[in-house]
């Protein structure tokens, strides 16, 4: 297997840990604070503001470009909703199975959740 080290970064998820020096053939792998990893962003911290922010960001421009499907009378109600739920929600919830949510952040994802 082949590392590209220019491509590759490592972070630790550990409080008051020293700085790591990983190398690879003699090349230095360098440490960051903040991830993105298929998508998502991971922290150093281990917390997830950052990334339910940017996912309600997400959904919510989705939400904008698809103003004239909305806006549209010939579709349902009921047709709107299940257009919500299969366009707009997985773009919010991807990676939520690894969120760690306090108060205000589940308040952020039902207030969402409440919007028309």
């Amino acid at each position: 297997m082949r590392i590209n080290v220019r491509k590759t970064d490592v972070m630790k998820v550990c409080e008051n840990a020293p700085p790591m020096s990983i190398t690879v053939n003699g090349d230095t792998i360098s440490e960051v604070s903040l991830l993105k990893y298929l998508g998502a962003r991971f922290n150093a911290e281990a917390l997830c503001e950052e990334e339910i922010k940017t996912r309600l960001a997400l959904a919510r421009e989705r939400i904008g470009k698809l103003d004239p499907l909305w806006r549209s009378r010939a579709i349902s109600p009921p047709l709107k909703a299940r257009l919500i739920q299969s366009l707009v929600w997985p773009i919010l919830t991807y990676g939520a199975e690894a969120w760690t949510l306090s108060k205000d952040l589940r308040c952020s994802i039902e207030a969402f959740k409440a919007q028309p």
